[in-house]
This record gives structure tokens, sequence and C-alpha cells, in this order.
């Protein structure tokens, strides 16, 4: 097409009145979408809308609604003019907390909104846009924010007027949740409608159509102010109240925008969408797919990341069908180039940790080579696009077998001392090197094959190491570690090479008490909600064997979502949960002191001298509300049957004291509920990651039969009995009656609804009953406990044969010294 003549086309696509999509009605346009600020999102959040007609439009009553609920309506005299933009924010923010107890903390005013984004910007106020429980907000109905990370549904955000009519709706997703072409969402831009679609309220929900606001990225974004205190620390880009600068781009010549060839449908854009035509991005091998395409889904396609496939490249110097000649000296299909640079390792990647990221995120390297390596002037970066970090500083050289620490240096807050600060949360020593990097640009914790591509750079920009790593949250059957929330993944021992610190099964989530792991402690700064700190091991690289969990124990069944609920939804703390623990072993184990910890913290210590025997079962309860153990235990037995072995422990709930394990997670997933049975010392015994896909593992019950008003515990299957095995959702099933000692439960005022379970039975194993493991369990329930002691002195005061403990036929002093032996030493 000729270009000059094509002038007219951009022009009319820009300025013809949209086509309305069906069941819209503009004319207002929402134009920019601040999803996923900085920080803490509450207060920060907001919607752009435009007015591209020639006349004012009166937006009295008017509210935006998604499928959580509505805001408040736009206040009396609000008023679109002709092609003016306004921005709706919510009018109170404050600070994320539990569900009962969040408050706002500030109210949003036109002055703040000019001192943060600039004066001249038209703000529309409104209620509920935010839940506030606990403060007069007059509406009860509530959009609850904008959610970060919109599935495979998306995020419906719509636009009524006073009359409830749908004026514009954007449907829009997160690329690195969905693989769609929406930009991604980076924690800290909005996400805004480029200039040629501003006047279409069609063309807003197609992706292509939308661009990332960020640093130089040609929209005309620009940074909030960070010293408004309404916007605590607010490091987010925009282009709020203005539409983004023209964005021109026509790479195959046509005379049009290439975003508007490609939301159009006249020139292609193939996953991954890349924003760039497919014919424009070249195809040196003629396999028909485009060499940009190639690289953004595979980064070992391009090592040196100069955006030209490396098999070209070897061919051009002599090489055949991508390898060998003077690129490829070895004949590996790998450039020498890459192959030849230092040996630094990326070991340990901090991307989730406890509470907020900034300051806290770390990435370690290891130089597994003989010989100094001088990495100054080195930087983290994304191959998919996203900037770098700060430089490491110069004069910096890493030794042979040395361990350095890239940390966080920049970040929403981060005081000037973070590096005092986070050498005290990780009691890191004084000979390993910690170097903060300014900026830091946040590692993505919705990683996926495509995204989050982390490299380390060489000076000259070129990649030394590469761990495209993954979180399974968004990658089914992702072979790498999930994030629970507050712990770093690391390379395993045998893994330390650049090779196989790519690979998924050589990465292993950090675990308190193994392979060197550690918990960190609170600062002034670095801190979390649950107080329970981070865990990881910052300048630890671990090279002897991996450390796995000791299996003396084996968790054999989980009750996660019950149908009774003993009140939980009016405000009791839940006691219808409960674990079921397998001694698998030859002799008894003491499980004194033995606790559940979780993502979330964890829960108190099992009762003293609290034995299992070989083959019995311990099944481990909260004790919630009850008005003591023994009662909780009592009330369990009613509905569940005469248990030899129960134990109830206290922190099952978020509704106790911190720390607690804040009950077990009824939708979970990868990193979402990830438990574990630990020793009074922290000893790892056994680790279950449970999920309910009902493809691996078991679906939940409300999932697997809606309305059914069931719930069932998942159990380990018969020949599957070790920690190994319990890990692995393909031996688990779903309790069904009558199947594997399964059965429904007793209905009591606690146990109050239908439940199907087998807790206490093991298919194909014979239980040694509620016989007592050692003389000092005076009653006989499998525990020796204060309870014994209790028992023991009521009978020897009354002189029973009970208490004749020599056996001797006489009770007498003889026979108490005895007990107290045998008492104090739990057997």
């Amino acid at each position: 097409m000729n270009t000059a003549a094509s002038l007219p086309i951009l022009a009319a696509l820009a300025t013809t009145a949209p086509c309305l999509a069906a069941g819209e009605n503009g004319p207002i346009v929402i134009t920019e979408i601040m999803v996923n600020p900085h920080g803490t999102d509450e207060g920060q959040e907001w919607v752009e809308i435009y007015n591209p007609t020639n006349a004012a439009v009166s937006l009295v009553g008017w509210h935006l609604e998604t499928g959580r609920g509505v805001t408040s309506n736009f206040p009396a005299g609000t008023t679109l003019a002709a092609n003016a933009v306004a921005v709706v924010s919510p009018k109170r923010g404050g600070v994320l907390g539990q569900a009962s107890t969040r408050k706002s903390t500030y109210v949003n005013t036109q002055t703040s909104w000019n001192t943060a984004w600039g004066a001249g910007i038209q703000v529309i106020f409104v209620e509920s846009f935010w839940d506030y429980p606990a403060d007069p907000i007059p509406v009860i109905d509530t959009i609850n924010g904008l959610d970060n990370s919109p599935g495979s549904t998306g995020e419906r955000l719509q636009l009524r007027d006073a009359a409830n009519k749908l004026i514009d709706e954007v449907l829009f997703f997160d690329d690195e949740v969905t693989d769609s072409s929406w930009p991604d969402d980076n924690d800290s831009g909005s996400i805004q409608l480029l200039r040629d679609f501003t006047a279409s309220i069609t063309d807003n929900n197609n992706g292509a159509a939308w661009r990332l606001s960020g640093p130089g990225d040609g929209l005309g974004s620009s940074l909030a102010n960070t010293a408004l205190p309404a916007f605590p620390g607010l490091i987010s880009y925009g282009t709020p109240g203005r539409l983004p600068t023209q964005l021109t781009t026509d790479c195959n010549g046509n005379g049009i925008n290439d975003a508007v060839d490609i939301v159009r449908g006249t020139s292609a854009d193939a996953f991954p969408f890349n924003n760039t035509p497919d014919s424009c991005e070249g195809d040196c091998n003629a396999n028909l797919i485009g060499d940009l395409t190639e690289i953004a889904l595979d980064w070992r396609k391009d090592r040196n990341a100069n955006v030209q496939l490396d098999s070209c490249e070897i061919n051009a110097a002599g090489g055949v069908g991508g390898v060998g000649g003077a690129k490829d000296t070895n004949a590996n299909g790998v450039l020498d180039s890459f192959e030849n640079k230092p040996n630094i390792v990326i070991t340990e990647i901090m991307y989730n940790p406890a509470g907020d990221d900034e300051g806290k995120e770390f990435v370690e390297i290891y130089n597994a080579g003989a010989t100094p390596v001088d990495i100054s002037g080195w930087k983290l970066r994304d191959l998919e696009g996203d900037p770098a970090t700060g430089a490491i500083p110069a004069g910096t050289t890493m030794l042979a077998g040395e361990v350095i620490v890239l940390m966080a240096g920049s970040g929403p807050g981060v005081p000037a001392d973070i590096l005092t600060q986070f050498r005290a949360a990780w009691n890191i020593p004084a000979a390993v090197s910690v170097l903060p990097m300014n900026p830091w640009q946040d590692r993505a914790q919705r990683a996926t094959f495509t995204e989050e591509v982390l490299a380390l750079l060489d000076a000259s920009g070129q990649p030394v190491d590469v761990a495209d790593y993954e979180n399974p949250q968004f990658v089914v059957g992702s072979s790498w570690p999930a994030t629970d929330g507050s712990s770093s993944i690391y390379v395993l021992p045998s893994a330390l090479t650049k090779t196989a610190n790519d690979t998924g099964t050589n990465w292993r989530l950090s675990m308190t008490n193994l392979d060197g792991a550690y918990d960190s402690v609170e600062t002034v700064f670095i801190t979390d909600i649950r107080h329970t700190g981070s865990v990881g091991s910052p300048g630890i690289v671990w090279k002897t064997a991996h450390q796995a969990p000791t299996g003396e124990a084996v968790i054999s069944e989980v009750m996660y979502n019950p149908n009774s609920n003993n009140g939980y939804f009016n405000g009791s703390v839940p006691r219808t949960e409960w674990i079921e623990v397998f001694n698998p072993g030859t002799t008894a184990l003491n499980m004194s002191g033995w606790y559940l910890r979780d993502e979330d913290g964890h829960s108190g210590q099992v009762a003293g001298n609290t034995i299992i025997a070989p083959n019995g079962t311990l099944i481990l309860i909260p004790v919630g509300a009850a008005a003591s153990a023994s009662q909780a235990e009592a009330d369990f037995r009613a509905s569940w049957g005469n248990i030899c072995r129960v134990a109830s422990l206290v922190g099952w709930s978020d509704r106790e004291p911190l720390p607690n394990i804040g009950a077990l997670s009824n939708s979970p997933a990868p990193g979402t509920e990830i438990l574990t049975l630990r020793k009074a010392d922290g000893t790892v015994v056994d680790v279950v990651n449970y999920d309910d896909d009902g493809t691996i593992w078991p679906a939940d019950a409300a999932a697997a039969s809606p309305g059914l008003g069931t719930g069932w515990s998942i159990y380990l299957l018969p020949g599957h009995y070790n920690a190994v095995d319990n890990d692995l959702g393909a031996n688990w099933a779903a309790s069904l009656q009558g199947i594997d000692g399964a059965d429904i439960n007793v209905q009591t005022t606690i146990f109050n609804g239908f439940d199907i379970g087998s807790p206490g039975v093991l298919a194909g194993i014979a239980d040694p009953g509620c016989s007592p493991t050692c003389p000092a369990d005076f009653n006989g329930d499998g525990f020796v406990t204060g309870d014994d002691f209790d028992a023991f002195v009521i009978d020897f005061e009354a002189g029973n044969i009970s208490a004749d403990f020599d056996a001797d036929g006489f009770v007498t002093g003889d026979d108490f010294d005895s007990y107290v032996l045998a008492f104090e030493a739990g057997c």
C-alpha cells in the first residue's frame, strides 16, 4: 500500500465514531486502569474515563461495577466536559489487615491527587471502592478493589449511568496469568488504552490496544510524587487525567499504526503477543515462525540476548543447521560466547517474602569456578523485557567459591539503612557480601515460562546465567517449587551449575532446618502481618547431601474442608478440621512438643509424653473454642467414635493469637497449603503440599458434588504410607463411605454436618489398639499426661489395688516412687 495514500485511512480510524459493542452504549470510554500500584493497593487504585464527544456529559448517579459489587454513585454536579478526561478514585485508603478489623487510615482529596500526579486532574471520589467493615461507610456493596491477577475469566470492569445502563465495559486480563494479548501486571504501572483507540468502546476490549505504563515507555507516563502521606511510598507510573502520547510504529510500511493493524485483524500477532506484526519479525531459519516469537518462547534460542536467533548467527559463521563453525567450535549448538562466560551461578531467589516485598527480595549468586571474577557493572534483568536493576559497584571481585547476596536496595518507603536491617533480619556474617541494587526491579510472583526469565548480565549486557523460574500456581504441571508467600527457592547441592539451575526439579522451597535454611527476624522495616518472618539461607550455599524430611511419622489423612462448621461464620473459632498422623516405624514415637507448621505460621505443641505405638495413629485436632483440650478431644470422639489417640492443639485458626496456622486452606493449590509436621526442635518430619485440582489430587467435596452438603477427607492410599509417596497427589483419594474404612460422622452440636472420613483407620494396617504404650499411661488413652498422674494419685490415696504399681500386692510409697520415675521418664 502507498504510504501517503494510506494516511487518511489512519486518520479515519482514529476519529470515526466507534461501533458500539453488544450491550454497551457509550459515549464515555474507559481509557486507563491502575490495577496494581506499587506497594499497598488500598486507596491508590483508580480508573480513568474519557469523553470523546464535543458535548459535556452529566455523570451524576453513575458508578463503577465489577463482579464483586458496585461503587457508590458519582456525586451531584459531576460533569465530564467535551473531549475531557477524569479519574475515578476511592475516597478512602488504608492498610489490609484481618477482614473483621480493617479500617481506612486516610481520605483522598483533590489536593492529595494534585500533589501525587500533578495539577489539573478532575477526580471523582467514590465510596465502597474498598471494604472497611469497621468504618461508617454508607454503602454496603463494594467492589473491594480491582483484581490484580484476573484469571481465566478476567476482571469485568463496567461503567454504568444513573439508570444502570451499561456505558462501557472492559474485560481485562493479565498476560502473566492467561497468556493473552493484554499487558503484564508488573506491580507499578497502569494499563492504558493507546491514543488510536481512546474514542472506541469496542477496541478497549482488545488487549492489543493497551500498553503498560513505565519509565520511558513513549506514552508520556510520569512517576507519582512519593512524598504524599495519602499515597505512602507510592512508586507507580501512569498518565491519569490526560490521554497518552501517540505511539507511531509502522514496521510493514502500510501507513497504518502496527497496533491498529493488529487490533483490526489486518496483521497477525501470534503468541506470545509482542505487539509486532508477525510479518515484521523476520524468519532467518525459514520455519514459518517469527524470530522474535521464537526468542520470546525460549530464551535459549538467543543466549547472548541480541535479538537474533543463535542458530542463524552460528550458520552465518560457518555452521550448518545451527551447529559448528567459528561461533560454536565444540559443535553443541550453543554459542561459545555464552559457554565461556565466568561460572557464576544463581543459587537462591527470594521473590515472595513475608509481608510487602519492598526491601526484602534478594537473589544469591555463587562463584562455582576456580578463579576470581570481576563482577563490576553486572546487573539483574528479566529477559522478557523488564528494565535491569542498578549495577554492581566498580571494583567488586568475586572470589572462587564465594557467595554474594544481591538485595532490594530501593522501593516504596525503603529506608536508608535497609542494608543494616537486612543483615540483622538474616543474621548475615560480616564476611558475606550483601550488595543493595539501586534501583531494584521487582521479581515476578506470577512467573511463567515466558515471564520472569531472570538473567545475571555482565558489564557488556550479555547473560552470564539465567534462571527461568516459574510459579506453579500459574503454570499447571510445572516442576518448579511453589511459593508459600514467605520462603525463597534454592538450588539443590547436586545442581550448582549454570546448566542445571535452569531446571525446576533442581530447585526446592526453603524450609527451616533443611539445607541451611532458617527464619528471619523482624526489624523496624522488615516486618510482616503474621510476625513469622521469611525463610531462606542468603549467603549460604548448601554443598553437602540434600536434607529431606525424616519420615518418622507420616501425615496420612486430612480433613481440610468439613461440612461441619460449628458456627465459624458467626465468630466461633473452628474445631472440625483434623489431621491423621501414622507411625510407620517399628518403635514407639514420643511426639511430645511436636507441632504443625504451614505458610501462615505454626500451631501449639502436642502435649507431653504423647506416644504413638508402631502402626498406630494420632489424630490432631484444634482446641478451638473448647473449654479445655480434654473437652475438645471428647467432642471429637462423640462424633467420630472412640478413637484411641487424639491430641488437640491451640493455634489452629487465624482467630487465635499469633502465631497460628490460620486453619487449613479450603481451596488448596501449590503453595497455598504446605503442611509440615515438626519435632519440638523444628526438625522436619513430614511435608504434604496438598491440592484440590481434581486431576492429580482429589477434588474437594464442594467442587466435586456441589449442593451435596457433605465434606470428605483426603487419605493416603494403601501401599504409600511413607514421607515420599504422601507428597504425590496420585497417592491420595477422597474418602467415600464404605471404602477403606471411611464412614459418616455422627452429627453433634459441634460436628453439625455430614462428613466422611476414617480417622484412626488405615486400610491394610492392624492398629495396636488402645492398650497403654507404657506403664505411666495410667488411664490407658495412649498418652502420658498430667491426667495420668492425677488419676494415679486418686487411686493411691484411696488405697485402690490399681495403684499397686510394682505389682507386689500392696499399695505403698514404693508404688508412688516407681510411678513418679516412670512418669518423669515418659514411660
